[in-house]
């Protein structure tokens, strides 16, 4: 029953996590998804999407999946429509990203491009929020983080390196990161208004227009979720013990 009620209420998430762990021991996924980014023709609609299901190795599918996981997990919940269109976009381009700049590698894997989307939605989403509901604290945390996520890819790009991970199988891809972290930014920034009309809601046309902005379900959880997160952040920031997060870009020369 648990796993049926954590189906319902993540149930792309799961369908994904679960994809990319029979991808990984089931050899005839492996060449169905694999996508031959060296003969663009070649290429078929569902080895697009089914690649990032693919990994490298055991480490490369468990950070991969864990990330995968945790993020989607909440996106999904607190932002259904956004994560949707987030995962469904950047598991697009980020191949096709790969294919028309790095026209030497001839194979991509991996769901970190997809796992950088959706870092870059959550962080970007709550800082928003937190500028809008004038809480500098909460919009300061997540424009850091947004900052982590932006030098961790500049120092990709600079050294060719892997910052957490270090995998002689395969050539790290910071351009599948880029291209996740932008279309993560870009969906949660989209219909979304910093300040209310006014800065308030203080007559009759302005409170109309507050109560619409949390009718929809992107919305009506958020001021729960930043303080939750923010509350995280806290405590995370009193604990140096606290674990890390790893992501990673993978391909193949």
């Amino acid at each position: 029953m648990r796993a049926i009620s954590l189906w319902m209420s993540v149930p792309l998430t799961v369908t994904v996590a679960l994809g990319a762990i029979a991808a990984f021991f089931v050899p005839a996924l492996i060449e169905c998804c694999s996508i031959p980014l060296a003969s663009p023709p070649a290429i078929q609609w569902y080895q697009i999407l089914g690649c990032h299901l693919l990994h490298w190795s055991t480490e490369h599918l468990f950070w991969d999946l864990a990330m995968f996981c945790i993020l989607g997990g909440c996106c999904e919940r607190w932002w259904p429509k956004r994560y949707v269109f987030t995962i469904a976009v950047s598991a697009v381009l980020i191949p096709l990203a790969v294919m028309f700049w790095q026209p030497e590698i001839s194979s991509y894997r991996g769901l970190s491009g997809i796992d950088t989307a959706l870092f870059a939605l959550m962080a970007t989403r709550l800082a928003a929020e937190g500028w809008r509901r004038r809480d500098m604290s909460q919009a300061a945390l997540f424009m850091m983080l947004l900052a982590c996520l932006i030098a961790k890819v500049g120092y990709e790009f600079v050294t060719g390196d892997l910052l957490f991970v270090s995998e002689p199988n395969f050539v790290p891809l910071p351009l599948a990161h880029l291209m996740g972290g932008i279309v993560g930014t870009l969906v949660a920034l989209a219909g979304f208004r910093l300040q209310a009309p006014n800065g308030g809601c203080n007559n009759d046309s302005t409170a109309r227009w507050c109560e619409s902005t949390r009718c929809c379900p992107l919305e009506s959880h958020c001021e729960q979720v930043s303080t939750e997160f923010f509350r995280l952040g806290r405590r995370l920031a009193a604990d140096p013990a606290g674990a890390g997060s790893r992501c990673e870009g993978r391909g193949t020369g």
